[in-house]
This record gives structure tokens, sequence and C-alpha cells, in this order.
């Protein structure tokens, strides 16, 4: 499995690989960490395609 997060500002792409499912909400809560810590701005909106 995989997960995919774009920036629709600036279309940075960063994927992460998952060995289940189940780890989807923590890699969510570590990219989130990520971008805070580096951009130093927070996560305003988030969207899905419910795949």
């Amino acid at each position: 499995y995989f997960i995919t997060f774009i920036d629709d500002c600036c279309r940075n792409t960063i994927v992460y690989l998952l060995k289940d499912r189940s780890e989807v909400p923590t890699v969510i809560e570590t990219f989130i960490a990520c971008v805070e810590t580096q951009y130093g701005a927070s996560v305003k909106t988030f969207q899905s395609d419910n795949a």
C-alpha cells in the first residue's frame, strides 16, 4: 500500500509506503507534524479521495 500527499500550492508530492492500511492514521499525523516543522505553518485543509 502507499499514500500520496500533494501540496496544492506548490505541487510538492510526498509518498509513504505502508505495510498495512491500519498505518494510515499514524502516517497522516507524521506528515502533518513534518509539514508544521519544516514550513512553520499548520495544515488548514485536508482532502481525501476516500480510496
